[in-house]
């Protein structure tokens, strides 16, 4: 898959490389700003790409060729494993937060 993007990234690189030359050719000098608009646009497109393919790059899973039932089952149980200490973390700082509100009602109901 990251050899997919990283030539769909090298054509938006030929398009975008078109495009100035276009821009350069008299001939099409009526279509300026819409030859401005599509650079900007492959562009975006081309950063995109780049970050999918980071993020590919950063990824738990390599491939297809190296996905079996094993490696399946692992990458499942480290997502379902980090989820639930994201929630576990979240109900602690929740808790923690309601805790410290009912001192603070306590101590100022006794002020009273």
């Amino acid at each position: 898959m990251l050899q997919y993007l990283y030539i769909a990234r090298g054509s938006a690189g030929e398009v975008r490389s078109m495009l100035c030359v276009m821009q350069r050719m008299e001939s099409f000098s009526e279509l300026d700003s819409e030859i401005v608009d599509l650079k900007g646009t492959v562009e975006n497109i081309s950063r995109q790409i780049h970050g999918w393919a980071r993020s590919l790059q950063n990824s738990d899973i390599k491939g297809d060729k190296f996905l079996n039932d094993k490696t399946k089952l692992r990458y499942d149980r480290k997502q379902t494993r980090d989820a639930f200490l994201k929630r576990q973390s979240d109900f602690r700082i929740e808790l923690e937060a309601r805790l410290k509100k009912n001192a603070q009602e306590r101590e100022e109901n006794r002020e009273v």
